[in-house]
């Protein structure tokens, strides 16, 4: 019953209606996935101690991390697009360490890969949607994360 009175509705609801129809449930199922991440967040929360850490991927920008509830997330850089990186890990009892060497590919494609997301503005956020030199370098800033090349971390 309630599906065919979705369609009745979607029947007579004009154009700028169904954009109001599809934004909310384009809604619906982000806050769905949050909820599935906060319960995951949870279930992993409750075992910390004897798993602390957790690495998942791909992210189009540089190594990055965050500590939520005793446990550290690291989101992994992608291969195909600047800054090129992979990571390595090494992890103990006490420790994790990371280094992130860039993909064995040419000095071209590294630069090409680089000029590829200065040039598309979808990568940007709204700040720096515009190139000049001061937006170039606070994107670059950004995807490639230099202080994340190298590190390690107590856990």
């Amino acid at each position: 019953m309630r599906k065919e009175r979705y369609r009745r509705a979607s029947d007579i609801i004009s154009d700028g209606d169904a954009e109001v129809l599809k934004i909310n449930e384009e809604a619906r199922r982000i806050s769905q996935q949050i909820l599935a991440a906060a319960e995951a967040r949870a279930t992993l929360s409750k075992h910390a101690n004897a798993a602390p850490v957790v690495i998942t991927g791909h992210r189009h920008i540089g190594l990055n991390y965050k500590e939520l509830n005793d446990v550290t997330y690291f989101i992994a850089p992608a291969l195909n697009s600047h800054p090129m990186r992979y990571s390595v890990f090494t992890i103990s009892n006490q420790a994790i360490a990371w280094k992130t060497p860039m993909v064995s590919v040419s000095e071209y494609n590294h630069l090409q890969a680089r000029e590829n997301l200065l040039k598309a503005k979808w990568w940007r956020a709204t700040q720096f949607e515009e190139s000049s030199s001061f937006n170039d370098t606070a994107v670059l800033q950004f995807y490639e994360n230099n202080s994340m090349v190298v590190g390690s971390k107590e856990i």
